[in-house]
């Protein structure tokens, strides 16, 4: 007998601090993660800008840094598996979105002078 397993795509989005947001989308299929974006998302000028950004996109685990140009850092990371690079990605986003808005504010008026 075969065994035909759903991939499924899961998407959620976990409130931060203030007006900061971190966007989970992923496949999943038994268990396994095949890819995702973990994404976070801040409330500049009423509008959600995205800022750090974790994913699988190009077949590889890695994190763009996001400048307000819209000019990427590109940094390519090491884990086992993606079941592992998305906790953790999870875990850095609720950890240091202070930060990371923080930089990306100081970088706008800068780009803003």
């Amino acid at each position: 007998m075969l065994y035909s397993w759903e991939v499924t795509k899961k998407e959620f989005i976990i409130p931060l601090s203030g007006d900061n947001q971190c966007r989970v989308v992923f496949l999943n299929e038994k268990g396994l993660v095949l890819g995702f974006t973990v994404q976070q998302e801040a409330l500049i000028e009423e509008e959600w800008q995205p800022i750090l950004r974790y994913d699988t996109t190009h077949g590889f685990i890695h994190r763009d840094v996001i400048h307000p140009d819209g000019t990427l850092q590109k940094q390519l990371l090491h884990f086992p598996r993606y079941n592992e690079a998305l906790s953790a990605a999870i875990a850095d986003v609720k950890l240091k979105h202070r930060f990371y808005r923080g930089r990306y504010e100081q970088w706008l008026r800068k780009h803003q002078q």
